[in-house]
Protein backbone atom coordinates (compact mmCIF):
# COMPACT_ATOMS: atom_id res chain seq x y z
CA UNK A 1 0.00 0.00 0.00
CA UNK A 2 1.47 3.20 -0.88
CA UNK A 3 0.80 5.97 1.91
CA UNK A 4 2.73 8.93 0.35
CA UNK A 5 -1.06 10.04 -0.32
CA UNK A 6 -1.86 9.15 2.85
CA UNK A 7 -3.33 12.18 4.53
CA UNK A 8 -0.62 13.29 7.92
CA UNK A 9 -4.02 14.13 10.19
CA UNK A 10 -7.20 12.03 11.32
CA UNK A 11 -8.73 15.87 11.68
CA UNK A 12 -10.08 17.74 8.57
CA UNK A 13 -8.54 21.42 8.61
CA UNK A 14 -10.62 23.42 10.31
CA UNK A 15 -10.86 27.38 9.38
CA UNK A 16 -8.91 29.42 11.88
CA UNK A 17 -11.14 30.96 14.47
CA UNK A 18 -10.12 34.82 15.74
CA UNK A 19 -9.16 33.53 18.82
CA UNK A 20 -6.59 30.78 17.40
CA UNK A 21 -4.43 32.60 15.68
CA UNK A 22 -0.78 33.03 16.35
CA UNK A 23 0.14 36.07 18.23
CA UNK A 24 -3.88 36.56 18.99
CA UNK A 25 -4.63 37.38 22.07
CA UNK A 26 -6.99 34.96 23.97
CA UNK A 27 -10.82 35.42 24.41
CA UNK A 28 -11.65 37.30 27.54
CA UNK A 29 -14.64 35.10 29.25
CA UNK A 30 -17.62 37.34 29.79
CA UNK A 31 -18.78 36.10 32.77
CA UNK A 32 -15.27 36.72 34.38
CA UNK A 33 -15.27 40.06 33.00
CA UNK A 34 -18.86 40.74 34.55
CA UNK A 35 -17.98 39.47 38.08
CA UNK A 36 -20.44 36.59 37.86
CA UNK A 37 -18.06 33.76 37.87
CA UNK A 38 -14.68 32.00 37.61
CA UNK A 39 -12.61 32.68 34.78
CA UNK A 40 -12.71 29.68 32.37
CA UNK A 41 -9.79 28.58 30.37
CA UNK A 42 -9.60 29.94 26.87
CA UNK A 43 -11.51 27.93 24.35
CA UNK A 44 -8.72 27.58 22.05
CA UNK A 45 -6.54 23.94 22.24
CA UNK A 46 -3.23 24.86 22.59
CA UNK A 47 -2.05 23.33 19.53
CA UNK A 48 -4.36 25.81 17.20
CA UNK A 49 -2.33 28.74 18.76
CA UNK A 50 1.50 26.89 18.43
CA UNK A 51 1.79 23.65 17.26
CA UNK A 52 5.33 23.36 17.97
CA UNK A 53 4.81 24.24 21.86
CA UNK A 54 1.77 21.64 22.06
CA UNK A 55 3.90 18.99 20.38
CA UNK A 56 6.80 19.20 22.84
CA UNK A 57 4.28 19.68 26.09
CA UNK A 58 2.97 16.36 24.13
CA UNK A 59 6.23 15.00 24.43
CA UNK A 60 7.13 15.96 27.51
CA UNK A 61 4.38 14.09 29.30
CA UNK A 62 3.71 10.89 27.18
CA UNK A 63 6.47 8.20 28.88
CA UNK A 64 6.68 5.05 26.75
CA UNK A 65 5.59 1.75 29.12
CA UNK A 66 3.78 4.58 31.53
CA UNK A 67 0.70 3.19 32.82
CA UNK A 68 -2.30 4.84 32.18
CA UNK A 69 -6.13 4.72 33.11
CA UNK A 70 -6.75 2.22 30.38
CA UNK A 71 -4.43 -0.18 31.63
CA UNK A 72 -6.55 -0.73 34.51
CA UNK A 73 -9.19 -3.20 32.92
CA UNK A 74 -5.83 -5.27 31.73
CA UNK A 75 -4.09 -5.77 34.70
CA UNK A 76 -7.56 -6.70 36.70
CA UNK A 77 -7.89 -9.25 33.76
CA UNK A 78 -4.23 -10.55 34.24
CA UNK A 79 -5.03 -10.99 38.10
CA UNK A 80 -8.21 -12.79 37.13
CA UNK A 81 -6.71 -15.29 35.20
CA UNK A 82 -4.17 -16.00 37.69
CA UNK A 83 -4.45 -19.18 39.67
CA UNK A 84 -4.43 -17.09 43.02
CA UNK A 85 -7.06 -14.69 41.36
CA UNK A 86 -8.29 -12.03 44.01
CA UNK A 87 -12.08 -10.46 44.55
CA UNK A 88 -13.09 -7.72 42.41
CA UNK A 89 -13.05 -5.54 45.58
CA UNK A 90 -9.41 -6.31 46.66
CA UNK A 91 -8.10 -5.92 43.60
CA UNK A 92 -9.41 -2.18 43.29
CA UNK A 93 -8.82 -1.31 46.52
CA UNK A 94 -5.12 -1.95 45.99
CA UNK A 95 -5.13 -0.05 42.95
CA UNK A 96 -7.46 2.74 44.46
CA UNK A 97 -10.24 2.76 42.55
CA UNK A 98 -13.72 2.16 43.36
CA UNK A 99 -15.04 -2.00 43.11
CA UNK A 100 -17.64 -0.18 40.72
CA UNK A 101 -15.48 1.27 38.80
CA UNK A 102 -13.22 -1.37 38.25
CA UNK A 103 -16.20 -3.43 37.54
CA UNK A 104 -17.88 -0.71 35.13
CA UNK A 105 -14.24 -0.24 33.27
CA UNK A 106 -13.82 -3.98 32.91
CA UNK A 107 -17.62 -4.83 31.58
CA UNK A 108 -16.82 -1.99 28.91
CA UNK A 109 -13.64 -3.48 27.66
CA UNK A 110 -14.25 -7.50 27.77
CA UNK A 111 -18.31 -7.38 27.94
CA UNK A 112 -18.28 -9.69 30.57
CA UNK A 113 -18.43 -9.08 34.45
CA UNK A 114 -15.27 -9.65 36.35
CA UNK A 115 -16.20 -12.60 38.43
CA UNK A 116 -17.61 -14.28 35.04
CA UNK A 117 -14.39 -13.64 33.87
CA UNK A 118 -12.50 -15.25 36.66
CA UNK A 119 -14.55 -18.49 36.09
CA UNK A 120 -14.38 -18.80 32.32
CA UNK A 121 -10.12 -18.56 33.32
CA UNK A 122 -10.19 -21.18 35.66
CA UNK A 123 -12.46 -23.24 33.44
CA UNK A 124 -10.20 -22.66 30.65
CA UNK A 125 -6.86 -23.23 32.78
CA UNK A 126 -8.79 -27.08 33.80
CA UNK A 127 -9.60 -27.37 30.36
CA UNK A 128 -6.02 -27.24 29.25
CA UNK A 129 -4.65 -29.64 31.54
CA UNK A 130 -7.65 -32.29 30.82
CA UNK A 131 -6.35 -32.28 27.18
CA UNK A 132 -3.05 -32.11 27.80
CA UNK A 133 -2.27 -34.68 30.65
CA UNK A 134 -3.35 -37.99 31.99
CA UNK A 135 -3.94 -36.61 35.67
CA UNK A 136 -6.79 -37.65 36.94
CA UNK A 137 -9.90 -35.68 36.46
CA UNK A 138 -10.20 -34.79 40.32
CA UNK A 139 -6.69 -33.98 41.31
CA UNK A 140 -7.14 -31.60 38.12
CA UNK A 141 -9.84 -29.85 39.45
CA UNK A 142 -8.19 -29.79 42.97
CA UNK A 143 -5.30 -28.53 41.87
CA UNK A 144 -7.47 -25.65 39.27
CA UNK A 145 -8.90 -24.41 42.59
CA UNK A 146 -12.62 -25.80 41.94
CA UNK A 147 -14.84 -27.62 45.02
CA UNK A 148 -14.35 -30.82 43.33
CA UNK A 149 -14.92 -32.59 40.38
CA UNK A 150 -18.47 -32.09 39.00
CA UNK A 151 -17.75 -28.49 39.58
CA UNK A 152 -15.11 -28.24 36.88
CA UNK A 153 -17.04 -30.58 34.92
CA UNK A 154 -20.04 -28.07 35.01
CA UNK A 155 -17.59 -25.03 34.01
CA UNK A 156 -15.76 -26.72 31.52
CA UNK A 157 -19.18 -28.13 29.80
CA UNK A 158 -20.15 -23.96 29.89
CA UNK A 159 -17.06 -23.03 28.36
CA UNK A 160 -16.73 -25.88 25.69
CA UNK A 161 -19.44 -27.63 25.31
CA UNK A 162 -18.46 -30.47 25.96
CA UNK A 163 -17.41 -32.45 29.77
CA UNK A 164 -14.00 -33.11 30.56
CA UNK A 165 -14.54 -36.97 30.07
CA UNK A 166 -15.98 -36.62 26.62
CA UNK A 167 -12.80 -34.63 25.94
CA UNK A 168 -10.78 -37.65 27.06
CA UNK A 169 -13.05 -40.15 25.30
CA UNK A 170 -12.94 -39.02 22.05
CA UNK A 171 -9.30 -37.46 22.28
CA UNK A 172 -10.37 -34.12 21.14
CA UNK A 173 -8.24 -31.48 20.87
CA UNK A 174 -9.14 -27.59 21.34
CA UNK A 175 -12.04 -27.13 19.40
CA UNK A 176 -14.56 -25.27 21.28
CA UNK A 177 -18.21 -24.58 20.47
CA UNK A 178 -19.57 -21.97 17.83
CA UNK A 179 -22.22 -20.57 17.07
CA UNK A 180 -22.99 -23.33 13.84
CA UNK A 181 -22.29 -26.44 16.51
Amino acid sequence: MDTSDAPTSFCPPQPARPCCTPGAEPRVDPRAAAGVGPARPSRCRHAEVDLEAAGALLCAHLLPGARGLADLPDELAASLSAPDAPGVGDWAAAHRVSRATAWRWFHALYAVAPARYRVEARARRAWWRVVESDEPLATIAAAAGFADQAHMTRDIRALTGRTPGEWRRVGLQHSFKTAAG
